[in-house]
């Protein structure tokens, strides 16, 4: 076999190719027992045997530890939030807030809440023990967040502003055409883009946020001084 392979190479410089050529050995195991340093001979089923329970053993050792990280990450977690203080601790979400149609209204939403969460703060009784020591007044409020809510319509008011742009090109066209026939096509385009900007149009003012909805925003985030502030409003 390899005779072949030095008559063809023969004579030539260079390096060898080694990629070239493959040599393949093959040869069937035939012995039934496997020797082995300090524990003598033992069967090929057995060895198999072994191989699978050492396997085993490997998975349910790696599943065991990484349950009791879980475990152990998880405890640690009740733990911190049991000994440590978070700013969830200071704040409260409120919803069901009057409607507010416009950006300008949201200061004015905002120190009416302040007003009302003050009054219902001062009238509710103390939480902690320790609430009576405390420097600020459970009615401060560090600040107002309001949450937005999600425009679902927006692709909407987009279809209609493309639609309005692509009118005004084939207004465009029109006024630079001559011709009758080209006039013809570009006024028929012209009546299909205002039918459809009728119809998105009718879509919009069917949905929540054309009727108006349930205003801009949905929910508050009240952030107090104290965490007796945020434990009296709720």
């Amino acid at each position: 076999m390899l005779q072949p392979c030095v008559e063809k190479l023969q004579g030539k410089s260079g390096s060898l190719d080694h990629g070239k050529f493959a040599f393949f050995l093959e040869y069937e195991c035939d012995s039934s027992v496997i020797s082995i340093a300090y524990f003598g001979e033992i069967s090929r089923t057995q060895m198999a045997n072994i191989v699978i329970g050492c396997d085993a053993l490997i998975c349910l050792w790696f599943l065991t530890h990484t349950a009791l990280l879980s475990y152990w990450i998880k405890r640690e977690s009740r733990d911190g939030e049991k000994e440590f203080v978070q700013m969830t601790d200071f704040a409260v979400r409120v919803g069901r807030l009057p409607v507010v149609e416009s950006y300008d209204q949201l200061d004015e939403l905002a120190a009416s809440l302040s007003l009302h969460i003050a009054e219902v703060v001062n009238h509710e009784q103390s939480v902690f023990l320790a609430a009576e020591k405390q420097t600020s007044a459970p009615a401060d409020i560090v600040s107002i967040n309001f949450a937005e809510r999600p425009f679902r319509n927006y692709m909407i008011l987009l279809k209609i502003d493309q639609l309005v742009q692509e009118g005004q090109r084939y207004r465009t066209k029109l006024r630079n055409e001559k011709r009758a026939v080209k006039r013809s096509n570009i006024e028929r385009n012209i009546e299909r883009v205002r039918e459809a900007i009728r119809v998105q149009t009718k879509n919009y003012l069917n949905s929540k946020e054309g009727r108006g909805g349930n205003g801009l925003v949905k929910n508050a985030f009240v952030v107090f001084r104290t965490m007796e502030g945020a434990a009296r409003l709720i």
